[in-house]
């Protein structure tokens, strides 16, 4: 049995936050352990909405060792969340990527990696309709794979949907995963074909298929996940771009581009593609989302946060068949951690935005502490800051986070463990979840939290922002720069390889006479000694 309880609300100018508490009695056909874990699933959820009711997509999730478990759909109904749909025969462990290619039709891959190797699953097509969704399992029993990465559009150019799934890994000569190239029949079944493309780099982790050369078909793009070594190598840090070549009846390698170094000489594995215009020329370009697990090396039984890392990257178009790296940005997972990210719009000025799926951080958990170190994660849990994780597209390929007001989020239990960004009436909305406790009862109590922010509330604009957050606008310029403050600052403009070009007082900057590159600007509160860094991109 399912009870649905109404907690709390809080409505602001900026947005607000609405909790249900759904409680899941232990006699439910559900397994409790299973049905937790697929509420804090780190990926892969889907918001969407029919004829004006909300619905989200949460994929079947394992805690560690066992059979996968079902999908569910939840809808909300007067305000409040619940189950509406349990689908069974959609089982799945951790899916980690999903692709949307119209408002009704999308693919899931389920990676199947909780648990001991190997890891199987399998590509779920997934088609809403008013009732709910029908799906589609692409693969056969015996083609399952290990597919963190999956896509679905046209590859041979018969009108009809394709798929693709990777990584493929191998390691000492001993093949452990393989991809999948999943051709659409004229019946509708699929016939494994892994002849229409053979990836030239030693672990294709992510994949997308879409048109990013602007020609009259699509392309495969992907990206290693630095190889099967852990050490530094020819693929990482890498995005490849394949073209069909009508000589061989396959996809051949159109463009590699060169490695990003600005990791460290980190080896950062690619995690997911996806394709879409950001500086509005009417050819797609390229974003990634990369990772870095340092694990345990310092020995004290913990992840060492703060060598493990998250970063996005966008490669533009130059409109004949090349890519060049126009931003990226890393972070350490204990500042901010994510998994993945969505491209959209969300603050209704015609450039496509970067918002991160987080799940730590200090810059995400942001509850008041007491300086108890016993008591720091129940406190710190208490309320959460999206600013960093809602990042503003300037139509040019860079990209700022949000800072004209600070998003801070008070919960009344803790906050949730991930938050999955989407667009509800031109507005950024998050949903996540968050278990209260599976109770004495044996009953598992799941909070279900709905934020939703008007980045665009009293005609508020991101090139003039608030004293909020301390920032530098507009950026880029061509001109003049200021700081969003009255106060006095010391400033320092350094070039990207380290040399101070300008050292002044004040709060305004003019840069007219500075050469079209990215630059780096040093201000110090000179009331407090609080210091801001940030590139900026003289136009």
């Amino acid at each position: 049995m399912v009870i649905p309880l109404f907690t709390y609300s809080q409505t602001g100018e900026l947005g607000s936050i609405s909790t249900n508490q759904i409680v899941f009695e232990g006699n439910t056909e559900l397994d409790l352990n299973n049905l937790e874990e697929t509420f804090l699933n780190v990926a892969a959820d889907l918001h969407f909405n029919v004829d004006g009711d909300d619905f989200l997509l949460l994929p079947g999730t394992i805690p560690s060792e066992g059979p996968p478990a079902p999908t569910i759909l939840m809808k909300k109904n007067n305000g409040e969340w619940s189950l509406h749909q349990i689908y069974d025969q959609v089982l799945m462990k951790a899916a980690r990527n999903i692709k949307i290619i119209n408002e009704n039709e999308f693919v899931i891959g389920d990676s199947g990696e909780h648990g001991n190797q190997p890891w199987l699953g399998n590509i779920w097509w997934g088609k809403i309709t008013s009732s709910g969704i029908d799906w589609t399992k692409v693969n056969d029993d015996n083609e399952m794979g290990y597919f963190h990465g999956v896509s679905m559009g046209d590859l041979n150019n018969d009108d009809l949907i394709d798929f693709a799934g990777v990584p493929s890994t191998s390691a000492d000569g001993v093949t452990w995963y393989t991809y999948g190239i999943f051709i659409q029949n004229n019946d509708g079944t699929f016939t494994r074909n892994n002849d229409f493309w053979t990836p030239e780099n030693d672990m294709p982790f992510t994949i997308d298929i879409d048109n990013v050369l602007g020609d009259d078909r699509n392309e495969i793009i992907t990206a290693s996940y630095g190889g099967s070594s852990s050490g530094w190598n020819d693929d990482a840090n890498r995005i490849e771009v394949y073209s069909y070549d009508e000589n061989t009846q396959s996809y051949q390698l159109e463009f590699r581009s060169d490695q990003i170094d600005d990791f460290g000489q980190q080896v950062l594995g690619a995690t997911s593609i996806i394709s879409q215009d950001f500086n509005n020329d009417g050819i797609k370009d390229i974003s990634v989302a990369r990772e870095f697990f340092a694990g345990d090396i310092d020995g004290d039984g913990n992840d060492d946060e703060d060598i493990s890392f998250n970063s996005f990257e966008v490669w533009l178009s130059d409109g004949i068949g090349g890519f060049n790296l126009s931003y990226n940005n890393v972070f350490p997972f204990d500042e901010l951690r994510f998994r993945e990210f969505v491209v959209l719009d969300a603050n209704q000025d015609g450039n496509l935005d970067i918002v991160l799926r987080t799940n730590g951080g200090t810059d995400y958990f942001s509850g008041d502490l007491s300086g108890n170190p016993d008591t720091y994660w129940d406190e710190i849990k208490r309320a959460i800051t999206l600013n960093k994780s809602i990042w503003l597209g300037n139509g040019a390929g860079t990209f700022d986070f949000y800072n004209s007001e600070e998003l801070r989020f008070e919960m009344e239990n803790y906050s949730p463990s991930v938050i999955n960004p989407f667009m509800r009436d031109d507005k950024l909305c998050f949903l996540g979840s968050q278990n209260t406790f599976q109770n004495n009862n044996g009953n598992l109590e799941i909070d279900m939290i709905d934020i939703e922010i008007d980045l665009n509330y009293s005609n508020l604009s991101y090139d003039t922002p608030r004293n909020s957050v301390l920032t530098i606008y507009p950026n880029p310029s061509s001109s003049f720069l200021k700081l969003n403050s009255d106060k006095e600052y010391d400033i320092e403009l350094y070039d990207m390889i380290g040399n101070k070009l300008m050292a002044l007082t004040g709060n305004f900057i003019n840069i007219e006479h500075l050469s079209t590159a990215t630059y780096i600007i040093k201000a110090i509160d000179k009331s407090n000694n609080k210091k801001l860094t940030l590139k900026i991109v003289k136009n």
